[in-house]
């Protein structure tokens, strides 16, 4: 994944932000959770290769904290900032052939901006969000170096309503880390990932 197609992605969602917001706004009087702007949240999922073209792998078992800011709110639409602290577990192969996994971990943040479409009174809603930040790597695959990374990921998904406060959160995307040319090797690593959580709107 390229830094300019990455900046690209984030554009094309801004565009498209304010350009259903601004069919919405006139008239509104409720606005999407009632015009609450903080959500918390945890996130699980795992990562896989399957259908990218790699000849090592490298699994990601994922734990993620979530803070959401909703700056912009419309009766169905929000535009809100994203910040998810992390912790995963890694699996990983130098070769598809080798014989056993070796274990590693990583650790980041990541920021980034997403667009939230809700629907009936809130109760089911789908969003797009692009994020990138700095994580560590304690192990890589040698197309790699480890150590200083970053990761930029670009998902999206569905949430439920449960309770009035509380939201199932599922999502699909694909991540990219490499180093910016820091350090050599810079091959990068790619997965595709989904993962299932909770949110919380305070």
């Amino acid at each position: 994944m390229k830094t300019s197609s990455f900046w690209f992605n984030i554009i094309f969602i801004l565009v498209l932000v304010f350009h259903f917001t601004s069919l919405h706004a006139s008239g509104d009087k409720r606005k999407i959770y009632d015009n609450k702007r903080h959500k918390i949240g945890i996130q699980r999922g795992f990562s896989f290769q399957n259908g990218l073209a790699v000849d090592y792998i490298y699994r990601v078992h994922y734990f993620q904290l979530q803070y959401h800011y909703a700056f912009f709110v419309t009766k169905n639409w929000s535009f809100e900032l994203v910040f998810q602290p992390q912790y995963n577990e890694v699996q990983l192969k130098n070769d598809r052939e080798d014989a056993a996994f070796s274990k590693a971990w990583e650790v980041g943040l990541n920021g980034g901006l997403m667009v939230r479409k809700n629907i009936l009174k809130d109760r089911l809603g789908f969003f797009a969000c692009v994020s990138s930040g700095p994580h560590y790597l304690s192990q890589s695959v040698p197309r790699q170096a480890h150590g200083f990374i970053f990761s930029d990921n670009f998902f999206a998904g569905i949430n439920i309503k449960l309770i009035k406060i509380m939201h199932l959160d599922t999502r699909f995307g694909l991540r990219h880390v490499s180093n910016a040319g820091i350090k050599n090797p810079n091959g990068g690593i790619n997965n595709l990932f989904g993962s299932l959580g909770l949110f919380f709107v305070l």
